[in-house]
C-alpha cells in the first residue's frame, strides 16, 4: 500500500530500482519561502517512477503498489531473484490469466520477461482483493 510522503516514519521501507527494500534512517524537512513548480508524472497510464541518486520507486496517484507473501517479499529482496515491479504489473495486466492450479482464489499471469539477454517464462499469482502477489518465479523458455 502507498504511503504518503508526510506520512513516512524512520524504519518504514522504501522500493528502490533494483527491486529490493530500503529502510529510512533519516528524515530532513525542507522549507523553501519562494514558489516551486512541481509536477505530477504519469507515463502511459503508469503512476510509478523512480526517483533520486538511490533510484527510490515513487507514486503519485491511481492504482496502490502491491502487497506481497512472505515468500514473495524475500524473493525480491534477493537481487538474483527478484522482478521490477513495473514487470510484475505487466505481467498482471497484460499476462495469459488462468486459474491459480492450486485452487486459491487468487489468479495466475503469465508472460514472456527478458532478463540478461535470456527469454523466461514469468508466473505471478495475484491476489485482486487483496492487492498482493502471493508467488512469483521465472524458468527460461526452450526454443
Amino acid at each position: 500500500m502507498a504511503t504518503a510522503a508526510k506520512d513516512l516514519k524512520l524504519g518504514d521501507s522504501l522500493f528502490v530500482y533494483a527491486g529490493y527494500k530500503v529502510a529510512i534512517d533519516s528524515i530532513y524537512a525542507f522549507r523553501n519561502d519562494t514558489a516551486t513548480a512541481v509536477y505530477n508524472l504519469e507515463a502511459d497510464g503508469n503512476h510509478n517512477y523512480y526517483v533520486s541518486a538511490g533510484g527510490v520507486l515513487v507514486h503519485n496517484c491511481g492504482k496502490e503498489l502491491f502487497n506481497f507473501s512472505s515468500a514473495a517479499a524475500e524473493r525480491m529482496a534477493n537481487p538474483a531473484r527478484q522482478v521490477p515491479i513495473e514487470i510484475l504489473e505487466i505481467a498482471i495486466k497484460y499476462g495469459k490469466k488462468v486459474s491459480d492450479p492450486r485452487g486459491s482464489r487468487a489468479t495466475m499471469y503469465n508472460i514472456g520477461m527478458w532478463k540478461n539477454n535470456t527469454l523466461y517464462n514469468l508466473e505471478v499469482l495475484y491476489d485482486e482483493i487483496t492487492n498482493s502477489i502471493w508467488h512469483f518465479q521465472y524458468n527460461t523458455i526452450k526454443r
